[in-house]
């Protein structure tokens, strides 16, 4: 799998594979107060591609940002193989993850 997190905040990047993903989830528990709060608002797929609709919570430092997500997946063989992320605000992300 290849995740790619936009923007250009800490997270931002390309991560690939379980040691991308590794990467990734070790870089939220050293940045934020927790993890990620999701709430999921609905999901749309076909074959090759599904789409999660959700609003995503975090706090660092007592901050909390609060942002609706896209999150798209590209499935082949039952698998997904890659996902892009979008954020509804992601200036404000960067800046919340670089604070």
């Amino acid at each position: 799998i290849v995740l790619h997190f936009p923007g250009r905040g800490p997270m931002a990047g390309d991560y690939r594979g379980r040691d991308g993903m590794a990467q990734l989830f070790q870089k939220q528990v050293e940045m934020l107060d927790g993890p990620p709060e999701i709430e999921i608002h609905d999901v749309l797929a076909s074959d090759d591609h599904a789409v999660v609709l959700n609003r995503v919570r975090a706090t660092k430092g007592g901050q909390t940002s609060e942002q609706q997500q896209v999150v798209v997946m590209h499935i082949e063989g039952g698998k997904i193989t890659e996902t892009w992320l979008q954020f509804s605000d992601q200036q404000a992300l960067d800046e919340f993850a670089s604070s």
